[in-house]
């Protein structure tokens, strides 16, 4: 049996879906769904009325076409014949029509392979480790297809560096790189935003046929997905050093790009030389035990936010590193605050604290400070935890605890940038042996660490 399908940017749609067999309709459907996280304590899974899966294809055989390689590969295993029916199309102006000048770097050999294969496929997930030029691929892409681009980014930090990154690698006026968010709202031949700034207008108002959404796995949120579902770019790449997610919903970040087209793994770059390897010491902080009773909210506010004898270790691990600069990774501003008033006058020099209630001049002009090495010692919040680059980080204490493997791996993304001098790059971690729950989230950041074939020093 031979089956059409209609192919547009955003959305496909199977010719005469309805009158399609029920046997070969479920087929369909069972490899386009995903159980919902948490979906089982729901009233409608308990009374059988759902069963727990979101499906991203309609009744009328309308799907994203980021799964469209999962149907057809689902349909050609059940031996029918598939004719795709491209529609798409390239309708918006060329950002220049003499061509875009490149005038960056010269790229690595997989960072070459990467844009060939993305250009080939017009659609994809890039994944490629932290520090490993994400921004130069993007960038290459968009020198080479020389189309309006929107890329998205997460943070405001990120949406600044990745504008002052293209520019240095494209020969435009600065009129071509426009802002949208933290106040900014300048559409141009390549916009950079923020989601939760971009949501707030229509998709079509950017016209771009390239859409580049840095750090895709964020892509499974709702309001990410909803409104990139919406832009009808030709062109669309998700870029990732850790494209899934730990939510089950890896099948909508597909939706959105479609499938991986180039991995690189960290162990081949650590081997390569492109990015430092940094040796992670788990450090026990010998703190008193805290009562099983209590909940994991209280366990966790004892246990490292305000538990002295882990803190004082990091006043310790700060005044090891005399010289260096240090980056102290922490889940909120209570924290932060209270290391900062422990660190200042008991180490080698005054640290700085960034997080999100500093007005957005003073954070970014911190965060120079901090990339340019002026300042040596910083606290910050989730803010520092992607898409930001310090050349000269070369010690990351992560104070924040947790078991999230995503979150983990961006943050030791941030000491592994190589550069001509740096070595014997270190973080640090705590065996939070004084409470269960805390211990139980150590040992799986352990195990997750040991599955990516870090080096580890210290867990007995």
């Amino acid at each position: 049996m031979k089956i059409t399908i209609h192919i547009d940017n955003a959305y496909s749609e199977i010719y005469n879906y309805p009158y399609l067999n029920a046997v070969l309709r479920n087929e369909i459907i069972n490899c386009v769904s995903y159980f919902v996280q948490g979906a089982q304590f729901s009233v409608a899974f308990r009374e059988g009325k759902w069963n727990g899966k979101e499906c991203l294809i309609t009744n009328k055989g309308k799907f994203p076409t980021g799964v469209l390689s999962r149907i057809v590969t689902t349909l050609e295993q059940l031996n029918h014949q598939v004719e795709l029916n491209d529609v798409r199309e390239i309708t918006n102006p060329t950002i220049s029509p003499i061509g875009v000048r490149w005038k960056g770097v010269r790229l690595r050999d997989y960072q070459k392979e990467a844009v060939d294969t993305a250009i080939k496929a017009t659609r994809g997930i890039i994944e490629i480790p932290t520090r490993g030029g994400k921004t130069l691929i993007a960038g290459k892409i968009i020198q080479k297809l020389g189309l309006r681009t929107l890329y998205i980014v997460n943070g405001k930090e990120s949406m600044y560096q990745t504008r002052s990154d293209l520019m240095d690698c494209l020969a435009l006026p600065e009129s071509c790189f426009g802002l949208y968010g933290d106040g900014h709202k300048t559409r141009s031949d390549i916009t950079i935003g923020l989601i939760q700034s971009l949501s707030k207008q229509k998709p079509e108002w950017f016209m771009s046929d390239i859409l580049i959404i840095d750090e895709i796995h964020k892509a499974g949120a709702k309001g990410l997905y909803n409104w990139t579902m919406k832009c009808d770019a030709y062109y669309r790449f998700g870029i990732s050093g850790t494209p899934f997610r730990t939510d089950g919903k890896d099948m909508k970040i597909m939706a959105v790009t479609g499938k991986i087209i180039h991995r690189e793994t960290q162990t081949d770059m650590w081997e390569q030389g492109y990015i430092e390897r940094p040796i992670v010491k788990w450090v026990d902080p010998k703190a008193p035990p805290i009562h099983r009773s209590l909940d994991y909210k209280k366990a966790y506010a004892l246990g490292v936010i305000n538990n002295d004898a882990r803190n004082d270790k990091v006043v310790d691990i700060v005044n090891a590193h005399k010289g260096e600069q240090i980056l102290i990774s922490v889940e909120n501003i209570e924290h932060g605050e209270i290391l900062m008033n422990k660190l200042m006058g008991n180490v080698w020099e005054s640290p700085f604290f960034m997080c999100g209630s500093l007005d957005s001049s003073r954070r970014y002009a911190m965060f120079d400070q901090f990339k340019n090495g002026l300042i040596k010692i910083m606290i910050a919040t989730r803010l520092m935890n992607e898409s930001v680059t310090i050349n000269n980080l070369s010690v990351l204490i992560n104070c924040a605890g947790r078991k999230s493997e995503i979150e983990l791996i961006q943050k030791l993304g941030r000491v592994q940038t190589k550069v001509k001098g740096k070595s014997n790059v270190k973080v640090y971690d705590f065996i939070d042996r004084h409470s269960h729950f805390l211990y139980n989230q150590s040992a799986e950041r352990m195990k997750l660490l040991k599955r990516r074939e870090y080096e580890q020093q210290g867990w007995k």
